[in-house]
């Protein structure tokens, strides 16, 4: 029995759907074609990746309708995965300071290995606290994301929501959609979870991430 989860290192599916404008009968016909990416990832009942599908093995329905699946890019094809850019969020409360040497080195380890020298992939680095910092501005170089985590401060509360919103809208907002080129937008939240400072509510936070196709993973630090 396989089943699927919507997260974003397997393989990145693009569709082909159309939307019909309400028009005349007696004119001609407009359809607006619109590509779509889709990330997604496979396991078995055991929980193992599958990596060697083809695009036989998927199927997608927008409102009731089978739609054409143009492309399927897997995960070890980095030659025509779109470019990947992630932000590292680090909790920076009270509470973070509590386990913040224990997982210091793991967040500076994956920077290196999603930000590979040399490569088109970037990434950022913000902390949350009472307000929220942007810490490391976008990078190619993952040595600037190691380095400031070794001076983070902790201290005051905890909003978190108010950085997923801003990573989504500042750093992760495309300006023009960019069709199959579409980076791979990803967020990695480190931190305990709580919450007791955002103004933005879970709503607010989960509309800006599927509007600007941000997948986002949580470490928890507890």
């Amino acid at each position: 029995m396989r089943k699927t989860i919507s997260i974003i290192l397997l393989a990145w599916v693009t569709v082909l759907g159309a939307q019909e404008t309400e028009i005349d009968p007696a004119s001609t016909i407009q359809v607006d074609v619109n590509v779509v990416n889709v990330p997604v990832s496979v396991t078995d009942s055991d929980g193992r990746f599958l990596v060697d599908l083809s695009k036989d093995d998927f199927k997608i329905w927008e409102n009731g309708q089978r739609v054409q699946i143009r492309y399927l890019t897997h995960s070890t094809d980095t030659e025509n995965m779109p470019p990947l850019r992630v932000g590292f969020l680090v909790d920076q409360s009270n509470t973070g300071r509590l386990y913040y040497k224990t997982y210091k080195e793991s967040i500076g380890d994956l920077a290196f290995q999603l930000i590979p020298e040399g490569g088109r992939d970037r990434g950022f680095l913000m902390g949350y606290h009472t307000e929220v910092d942007l810490l490391v501005k976008m990078t190619n170089d993952a040595y600037f994301i190691s380095e400031k985590l070794e001076s983070i401060k902790h201290g005051g509360g905890s909003a978190m929501l108010d950085a997923i919103y801003d990573a989504c809208t500042k750093q992760l907002a495309s300006e023009e959609y960019m069709g199959p080129g579409e980076p791979r937008k990803v967020i990695v939240i480190i931190g305990d979870g709580h919450d007791n400072a955002s103004r933005r509510t879970l709503d607010e936070v989960l509309y800006v991430a599927q509007r600007h196709q941000v997948t986002v993973h949580a470490l928890s630090t507890v």
